[in-house]
């Protein structure tokens, strides 16, 4: 069959391919090629637009020029590159709006089950759609458009695509199985597409980084549109550009934009994907009410406090939109409104940009989801431009009644330097109220430490906001000028701006303490506390590479208690854990800072360590870790009272080329502690591997044969 036909497309007209298609395979031959290799593969496939022009969010491509794109790919580089631009499309995720459009259907499996207006939206002359096989399985069919002739390329290229999606909820991609191929005769492509669970810590951790990187893409955009706002230029400029930043959000192959009153503009109609004929039958249709949202056409209305002054659309002939897109496109129409206004009353909206833009700064210095300490800090350079100050400080609570200064922002080196980790004391039961205090001259009377401050620090005066959370105290910020007080006490919009930053801080600050928490128990053991077999093994590779670079000393050392199952089975669970916890702090007292002590699991734990402390030798270091099981461990709540036990320990000194083997060598050494006695440490000879090894092989050599060869 022919692939188009002279008029372009039968009914597609040139929109075959967006531009994200050549951005997945742009991206990726710029970041994962030689150079060189993008030039080679355009100039290959005919190209004679910019690597710009072709990532360009209004730019789309027919179908022979995509087809000439992945053909030219397969020849620079073979077939089994295709799938990789898919995998790797969300590396840097470039419409962020409409990956959390998609992120926010929960699950692969959701998204799956309606992807057709998506795919569409990509490319509009292939049609897909999934059909459910297991909980973690599905069907995907996939067809070419009636005109269209399918090509291997493509199909290589999408499995790609539908294999990455699982990334956006936290797991891994897919694995894609192509069962059927439209380009060998069968009706459709089909594939079956399989991803694996994970753990929810794992995969929360996963889908957070996501959710990080597309909040930071969507502010990035929005910083971009707002900063057409108040750029200066005129409203034709910037109403273009909004229309073009709406096309960058919502995947449709045409928008338009038409002003029915409220401005004086040459301009009535903007568009996007529209001959200019079509945009102006369009308009009209949107003005009159003619046209309304349906399931291939979004309309709202450009509407603000001042008044509605025309309608933008997003339309999709031949797909159907989400639901999603409406809410998406609606921000944009509100930013269409807030430019005309701009152009109605031009003094006042600029007061009002300026102001936003300063939240906005805020915003993305907030975006990224960091440590307690660091988003303190971004909130404290943030506060410079959000409010008309000189310094500020961001200060953490560590419990009800006091916390420290994190966050420090403006002050000269040396005050900052006194007042970095400076503890507070809180009024219990702050109230989230705005405390403003002016610095007044000595009448001789008693001088509070508020007034001694600032008179020791330069301050006029300050102003204060306590930042809670579900009635919590989360800390205060603070705000001082070193000059003109009313910029403080007689600011109209103090109390506004303090509130609203506070709102942000608090939810940034939510967000790191949620991420710290899920990192820490992703790494940490429940019971104790203590790192876990993970973040042991990754310190272990972390002293060994010291070692080997710095040729210090170091020592693994495993720790099994002694007949601590009867524990368990005469005093119970709670009483053993009761015990392991006591453990666990009575070695981490005895332990230099630079020391690690972590749990293996049940009544294993493992010291790792390195440098100073075997300054005396590693079985020195052993004998005292031996002594602190001499004195019996209490037990709260249990007649008994203390319980006494030992402790064997194996030890592996010196370097090895992975933190395995070093933890295999004093597992054997443990073994050996263990058959030779109750509490009592052993070290690792070379010779242990062999016997090791040899008790192994005879292990083996009396299981029955038919045990060897199941696996057994």
């Amino acid at each position: 069959m022919n692939a188009i036909d002279d008029a372009g497309g039968h009914g597609f007209g040139c929109r075959h391919f967006s531009s994200a298609n050549n951005q997945y395979v742009i991206a990726y031959l710029r970041a994962r090629t030689p150079a060189g290799t993008l030039e080679r593969v355009l100039a290959r496939a005919g190209e004679v637009r910019s690597p710009e022009v072709l990532v360009d969010p209004g730019t789309w491509s027919t179908y022979e020029e995509f087809r000439r794109l992945l053909a030219a790919c397969v020849a620079e580089l073979g077939e089994e590159v295709l799938p990789e631009f898919g995998l790797d499309s969300f590396a840097d995720i470039t419409t962020p709006d409409t990956a959390a459009m998609l992120a926010a259907f929960g699950s692969p499996a959701a998204l799956y089950a309606d992807i057709g207006p998506a795919a569409a939206g990509v490319s509009p002359i292939v049609a897909i759609s999934g059909q459910p096989v297991g909980e973690t399985e599905w069907l995907m069919s996939m067809h070419f458009e009636p005109g269209f002739e399918p090509f291997r390329e493509y199909c290589r290229y999408a499995s790609g695509l539908v294999a990455v999606t699982p990334r956006l909820f936290g797991y891994q991609p897919a694995t894609v199985v192509e069962e059927a191929c439209q380009c060998y005769g069968d009706p459709a492509c089909v594939l079956r597409v399989t991803w694996e669970p994970t753990d929810e810590a794992t995969r929360r951790t996963q889908q957070l980084d996501v959710q990080v990187q597309m909040l930071q893409g969507s502010l990035e955009a929005l910083q971009v549109t707002v900063g057409d706002l108040v750029s200066g230029e005129g409203l034709d400029v910037v109403l273009t550009r909004i229309v073009s930043s709406a096309a960058r959000a919502v995947s449709a192959p045409s928008f338009v934009l038409a002003i029915d009153s409220g401005v004086k503009s040459s301009k009535r109609v903007f568009s996007d994907g529209l001959a200019p004929g079509e945009a102006e039958e369009v308009a009209g249709a949107l003005l009159d009410g003619v046209r309304q949202t349906d399931s291939h056409c979004l309309v709202v209305d450009l509407t603000s406090t001042r008044r509605n002054y025309g309608r933008l659309a997003a339309l999709k002939p031949n797909g159907e939109f989400y639901p999603q897109e409406l809410s998406t496109l609606r921000a944009y129409g509100r930013l269409a409104a807030a430019a005309l206004d701009a152009a109605a009353a031009h003094e006042a909206t600029r007061d009002q940009a300026a102001r936003a833009q300063a939240l906005l700064t805020l915003s993305i210095a907030l975006a990224e989801v960091a440590s307690s300490d660091e988003m303190a800090q971004r909130i404290a350079d943030a506060m410079l431009s959000v409010i008309d100050c000189d310094r500020a400080l961001v200060i953490l609570a560590d419990g009800p009644t006091d916390g420290r200064v994190v966050g420090i922002a403006g002050y000269p080196p040396h005050l900052a330097a006194a007042l970095v980790s400076r503890r507070f004391a809180f009024e219990v039961g702050a109230e989230p109220e705005v405390t403003i205090e002016q610095r007044t001259a000595p009448n001789g009377g008693p001088i509070s430490g508020g007034q001694r401050a600032m008179a020791l620090t330069g301050t006029v005066a300050s102003a204060s906001f306590p930042l809670t959370s579900d009635g919590q105290l989360l800390g205060f910020i603070s705000a001082s000028v070193t000059n003109q007080p009313e910029r403080l006490t007689k600011s109209a919009d103090l109390d506004v701006r303090l509130r609203g930053l506070g709102s942000q801080a608090c939810t940034a600050l939510n967000n790191a303490a949620l991420l710290e928490r899920v990192r820490h128990q992703a790494l940490h053991d429940g019971l104790t506390g203590l790192p876990n077999r993970a973040l042991i093994l990754d310190r272990a590779e972390q002293m060994l590479a010291r070692a080997q670079r710095s040729d210090v000393p170091v020592a693994a050392y495993f720790i099994d208690l002694d007949n601590f199952k009867l524990v368990n089975d005469t005093l119970g669970h709670a009483a053993g854990d009761q015990m392991l916890r006591a453990v666990a702090d009575r070695l981490s007292g005895i332990l230099r800072a630079h020391d690690t002590l972590g749990r293996l699991g049940g009544d294993e734990f493992v010291v790792l360590a390195e440098s100073d402390s075997l300054e005396r030798g590693a079985v020195w270091l052993a004998a005292r870790l031996l002594d602190e099981f001499s004195t019996p461990f209490p037990l709260e709540g249990f007649i008994s009272r203390t319980v006494a036990t030992s402790a064997s320990i194996g030890i592996a000194t010196g370097w090895r080329a992975t933190a395995d083997e070093l933890f295999r060598d004093a597992d054997i050494a443990l073994y050996r502690a263990k058959a030779a006695g109750r509490g009592r440490a052993m070290v690792f000879e070379p010779f242990m591997l062999g016997e090791a090894m040899r008790e192994l092989e005879g292990e083996f050599s009396q299981l029955p044969a038919g045990s060897q060869r199941s696996g057994v």
